[in-house]
Parts: structure tokens; sequence; C-alpha cells
């Protein structure tokens, strides 16, 4: 058997088969030579992309600015002939990805330089696409680990009409997935919570995939509170009556005012934004919920509840296995909008077009005008030279956004206060760059996403003004809705959902599996008193100290690994402070006596609110058992 070529152990080691196979078919179109100047350079179209007097020396002094720690994230962006790479994989104490969108550069550097010894590596990835990127990025930033992105200047030069809007791309990518994970730490608890609590609703509410298909072939409209649905209000009046709407809460407002009634609004907040809603009639409309949605959008009675589950928020699994509800076709990546397309697609919408959904700031609106949200509006500030965002009616605004009278207005500033921080730009439908926010650069890309995810159907969007969606069709509602033909609308209230035996069974079940976590807790609080008697004993860290200390982390260990996953709850409440604790026992290479404390210090918080939060769990279990047993 003839011995394999360079490119063909690059190949076999690269973690990605998607990317082995873009590779393998990939045809090099660019001018590529190799010049052997102080070290073998490479030439792209005539420029070098390595210094031309030390090419290694070039990628040592990029390597030595970096932070390395068993935490930090490295973006190699570009690969040359893979000098700053290698050198970074081989030297590098956490993760490394080498981004490379240019195949004629990757193809040609895996053809000429044997780097299979650092392609197998564990911490090493390789990406063309910044999709996959950010799933790399996903699924190994924490809380404490923002990824660096490193370049050689070679690239800005013979990039330079893309190096700008790529890097800050990557910048804003790693922002919303920054602000994913801060919002996974902060909120898994209270997520949880609300799920308990809602429980003796979500019994009688029906998994959305109990209708699935129930209309196939028809059209959808999922209506946004953008600011172009104000221009399409009159056009979906019209059409009303053809087609299946899906309304997003901040939207309501505006569709009842114009005398349209939705078939499904759907809501996904846990958050009491009772008052999108305030004062409005929903006796004639379909709900769906998310089973942490707020509590007191479970209490209306609609014509029927249902529930999309969304498979991407973990708290969710709760629900699903109370219940024993399979949640696999609840795709969903946080937003209200996407809960609403992912539902057109469950029922079985052949065609799904979308109002409203500008994702940019429009002549100066963020919402539809009519909508909940419409006294925002973005202004330019003469003295700073930013776009900032304001209320119309700061009163207004914050009634708007939260009911309690006397912490509104500080909510509603703090809510102002991030939508500032998050202003940038994304490419319009007619490739101008029009203002919009971080979050919002990231949902175009998520929502484009999905129409690969299933091409089966059209997609269409009406906003004639706002963020370019690829994988959709640019069409005035109008026209998309010409030479539709009336819809038949189907009736759900014989529909039921009974599983509250079962459901008690397995809430009583969870409630005694707390008792093995609470004594490994109160073990391990006896073994902290123990190790800050020896402290103030000794003031020094002793050997018996060290011993106490191993055996607190053992026990923890148990507690985060073995036992969290025989109770995803346990973990769900505790993840916090887990992952605060992980943070610093991942930094700590030597444990001195000032690392000794704070681990004490951090695992005394780690089981204090471990304590309290599970006795608040089983005192909402005890109380939803008690009124499921009354049902």
């Amino acid at each position: 058997m003839p011995e394999k070529t360079i490119f063909e152990k690059n190949l076999d080691a690269l973690k990605s088969n998607h990317l082995k196979n873009i590779l393998q078919r990939h045809n090099i179109t660019a001018s590529l030579q190799v010049k052997n100047t102080n070290g073998f350079n490479l030439e792209y179209n005539g420029t070098l992309i390595h210094n031309e007097k030390s090419p290694l020396g070039e990628a040592i002094s990029i390597f030595n600015k970096i932070n390395n720690t068993p935490t930090s994230i490295q973006i190699i962006y570009g690969i040359g002939l893979g000098y700053l790479f290698q050198y970074t994989a081989i030297h590098s104490k956490g993760t490394v990805i080498l981004y490379e969108p240019n195949l004629d550069i990757l193809k040609t550097a895996f053809s000429l330089v044997d780097f299979s010894n650092e392609l197998t590596k564990n911490n090493v990835y390789v990406t063309h696409t910044r999709d996959n990127l950010g799933e790399l990025l996903r699924n190994h930033m924490g809380f404490d680990n923002t990824p660096t992105i490193h370049c050689l200047p070679s690239y800005r030069t013979i990039f330079k009409d893309t190096i700008e809007s790529e890097q800050k791309a990557l910048t804003t990518l790693v922002g919303s997935i920054t602000l994913d994970s801060n919002y996974t730490k902060s909120r898994y608890y209270p997520v949880t919570r609300a799920i308990m609590n809602n429980i003796p609703y979500l019994a009688k509410e029906i998994p959305l995939c109990e209708i699935q298909d129930c209309y196939k072939g028809y059209t959808a409209v999922v209506v946004s509170a953008g600011p172009t649905l104000n221009e399409n209000i009159e056009t979906l009046k019209k059409y009303q009556d053809n087609v299946i709407i899906l309304c997003v809460g901040p939207a309501y407002k505006t569709l009842v005012n114009a005398g349209i009634k939705p078939d499904f609004l759907c809501i996904i907040e846990d958050r009491n934004c009772i008052a999108q809603i305030s004062g409005l009639d929903i006796s004639d409309v379909n709900l769906i919920l998310e089973p942490c949605t707020n509590r007191n959008f479970h209490k209306l009675n609609p014509k029927k509840t249902f529930l999309h589950i969304s498979n991407n928020l973990p708290p969710n699994k709760i629900w699903s296995n109370i219940a024993d509800i399979d949640i696999k076709e609840y795709n969903s990546r946080g937003t209200v909008s996407y809960c609403a397309l992912n539902s057109a697609r469950i029922l079985g919408c052949s065609t799904i077009i979308l109002v409203g959904q500008d994702l940019a700031y429009i002549n100066s609106q963020l919402y539809s005008k009519d909508s909940a949200y419409g006294d925002l509006k973005l202004i330019f500030n003469e003295e700073t030279k930013k776009y900032e965002v304001a209320a119309s009616d700061m009163e207004s605004y914050a009634n708007a956004v939260s009911t309690d009278k006397e912490k509104q207005m500080e909510y509603a500033k703090k809510l102002l206060a991030r939508y500032n921080t998050k202003i940038t730009t994304i490419k319009s439908i007619t490739g101008d760059l029009i203002p919009t926010e971080i979050v919002y650069t990231t949902f175009a890309a998520t929502i484009s996403r999905f129409t690969q995810l299933y091409p089966d159907r059209k997609y269409i969007n009406t906003s004639m003004k706002g963020a370019m969606l690829n994988g959709f069709e640019n069409i005035p509602l109008d026209k998309a809705l010409e030479n539709s033909a009336r819809a038949e609308k189907k009736d759900f209230s014989s529909l039921s959902f009974n599983k509250t035996e079962q459901i008690i069974t397995n809430l009583e079940n969870l409630n005694n599996s707390f008792a093995d976590a609470v004594k490994a807790i109160n073990d391990n609080k006896k073994l902290l008193s123990r190790f800050k008697l020896e402290y103030i004993r000794h003031k020094n860290l002793t050997r018996d100290m060290l011993a106490t200390l191993k055996k607190i982390i053992s026990n923890y260990t148990w507690l985060s690994i073995n036992y969290s996953q025989k109770n995803q709850i346990f973990d769900f409440i505790t993840k916090k402070e887990q992952i605060e604790f992980e943070s610093f026992l991942s930094k700590s290479e030597n444990i001195d006596l000032a690392a000794a404390l704070k681990i004490a210090e951090l695992q005394s918080a780690y089981l204090d609110n471990a304590l309290t939060n599970i006795n608040t769990i089983q005192e909402i279990i005890n109380n939803d058992i008690t009124l499921l047993k009354d049902i």
C-alpha cells in the first residue's frame, strides 16, 4: 500500500467529516506559490503571507502576546503555511480554533505541511465557516474565557475588503455567545423554578406536536413587531382568512387594533410581561407558551393553550421527563419569533411568510409604532456621535415592560441601557448597512439556518427595508398573498391532555430523590467546618487541611456529576455556583493558602444555595402534588 500523502494524513486527522469532504472536492483557483526567503513562505496573488525575514519569528511574537491559560480560547484567523497555527496548537494550554474561510489557502497548506499531530489533539479544531465557528465557541466557552482572535498582518492587506467585516462579525458572534452564557449562568434556577410553579397548568396544556401537520399545505404568516408591520397591516387584514396567523406577544396589540384576529399567539418570556396584552381579548385565540412562560399567561382563558417545549432550553427536560413528552421537534433559539416560526413548521404549513421581521431599526423605530414597545426610538446623539435608543414616552414604556409600579421605571432604564450597549449595523436586503443590535445580527444568521434545516418549505420575507435573511425570498406581502385562497380554520376545543397520575408519581419520586443530595451537602458542610477550625488554629495550610479539602472536592464531584445526572433539577438549581466554583478550580494550578480559602468560600456558597434552592423546589413540588390531586 502506498504511503499516504501529507494531504491525506491531514484529512484523516480532521475532526470534521464535513470539512474533509469539502476539501477533497475543492479545486484551487487562486495563484499560490511557495517561496524560500528566510524560511518557506506562501505567496497569494503576488503577496507574501508570512514575514519575509522570519516567518516562525513572526508566529512566536504573536503567540507570546497571548494569554495562555487552560481556559483560554485562541481563534487563529488564517493559516498561510501554518506557522502561527502550528506553534499555537503545540504550545497552547487552552482551546485552539483555526478559522480559514479561504479554501484555496487551506487546501494548499494541508497539501504542503503535515499538521496531523496537531489536528489529532483534543483541544485543536479547524473550520472554514462562521456558523461552525459559532458552534465550536458555544461548546467551549465558559463565563470567564472570552476568546481572543489572532490574525497574520498580511491578511489585513490581502483581504482588506473582507477582514473588517469578518472581524466585526467574529466580535459580534463572541459577544452574542457571551450574552447567552451569562443568561445560562443567571437564569437556570429562575427558569427551573418557573417551570415547577407552572406544573398544575402544564398538566392540562397540550403539547403542540399533538396537532402536528394539522395545517399541512397551508400558508402561515409569522407576525413580529418590527417597524414595517404597520406598512403591511391593511394587506394582512385583507387576507387574514386565507392564512394561518402566528403572532408574537409585542405585535398582538397592533393586530387587535387593526381588527385582525391571529390564530395563535406565541409568548415565551418567563418575566411578567402581561402588559403586552393587558386589556385585550384573547378568548378567541390559541396560545402557544413555553413551560417556563410567566405564570400569568398560563392562568389565562384562551380558546386553547398549546406548549412549545424548546429542546435547546435544558430546564425544559424537567417537564419532558415528568410528563414523558418527546421534545425533539421543538427546535428553538430562545426568541419568540423563532418559536413562532418553528410552530408554523410543526403545524405543517408549506409556505411561511414573515411580516415585521425587520431585525433592524427602520426610520428610527425599534418596533411597530402601535405595538407594546412602540415608544422606543433610535436617535443620533450629536455629542457622542453615536446612535442611542430612547423612549419618546418613558412612563408609557415603563408601563409596557412591567406591571410592578414601584420598580417598573428602574427596570425600563436598565433595558434601555442594555439596548445602548448592543447597537451595531447589519446588511439590508438592498445591500446597505443599517443600524440594529448585536442580538439581531446573530438571529438573522439563526433564522437563515432554519431554512437550511427544513428546506422542504417555501420561505418569504416581506420586510423590504430590513435585514437580509438568506434562504428567504424578498416579496411584498400583497404580492405574496394575491393568489391565496380561503383557509379552513380548525377547531381544537375537544382536544385534551391528561397524564395527571403519572405526573404526580414522578413528582413524588423526584421529591424523595433529594434526600441523597441533602446528606452529601451536610457531610460537606461538616468537612468545611473542620477546615475552618483548622485554619483558625494554625493560620497556615496544613496537611490535614489539604486532606479535608480533597474530601470536600471529592464529595462535590459526586454531587455535581454522579448525582446531577440522576436528578437534573439539582444540576439546574445549582448551576450558577457550580460554574463559579469549577472556574476557580480550573485556574488553580497550585493550591496555596489563599487558593484553599477561596475554594472553601466558594464551596460554602455552593452548599448553602443548594440547600436553600432544594427547600424551595420541594415546597413547590408538594404544592403541585396537592393541586394536581384536587383536579
